[in-house]
């Protein structure tokens, strides 16, 4: 229908201002108000733009609002399918949604699947190790010895680089150990060596 302006929901995260936020926090995977208001200003060339920022009023947003699309940012919050919800809830609701689909999302947020599919795909891939706790790397420092050094490891499910810092590189058993440690303290994630 030529005219017709465009009901487009805009969802993303509450802003985190990044000065504030210190190199290594997981805040890194969140915009800050400037980049969602210019996104929200070129949305506003497209039609009308309804703002959804993630939690529980947006989501009745959501479901009350008859949306042309999507537009999707959201990291929303807690585990391994946090980035596959928006993209769900709006297929479930028959609304296109931008971006990757709930599948690919959830998919590509957690790495160690990531790696089992590729692998089994038979696209190559480093060997990898997935470690859930200090006692399961211990456990496994005869697998890792095989493996053999230089190491990466990261968190499975950290997104936008989160969690990847210099350190990442291992040389050592003690610096995986302290690696490691640092993952499932700080990032309450398991670890992708």
């Amino acid at each position: 229908m030529p005219g017709k302006k465009l009901t487009i929901g805009f969802a993303f995260d509450s802003p985190v201002e990044k000065e504030t936020a210190g190199a290594e926090s997981v805040s890194c995977e969140y915009e800050d108000s400037r980049t969602i208001d210019w996104l929200y200003g070129c949305l506003e060339k497209l039609g009308d733009v309804v703002r959804l920022p993630w939690g529980r009023e947006s989501l009745v947003k959501l479901t009350d609002t008859d949306f042309d699309v999507i537009f999707n940012i959201t990291e929303a919050g807690g585990g391994r399918n946090r980035e596959s919800l928006v993209p769900a809830l709006a297929e479930a609701l028959a609304i296109p949604c931008t971006g990757t689909d709930a599948v690919g999302l959830g998919l590509s947020l957690d790495k160690y699947y990531s790696k089992v599919i590729a692998a089994h795909a038979g696209i190559p891939t480093p060997p990898f190790l997935r470690v859930d706790s200090p006692g399961e790397l211990l456990e496994k420092r005869h697998v890792i010895e095989e493996i053999g050094y230089p190491l990466f490891v990261k968190p499975v499910t950290g997104g936008s680089s989160q969690g990847i810092r210099n350190s990442s590189r291992i040389e050592n058993f003690q610096s995986l150990r302290s690696e490691t440690g640092w993952i499932f303290e700080y990032c309450k994630d398991s670890a992708l060596i």
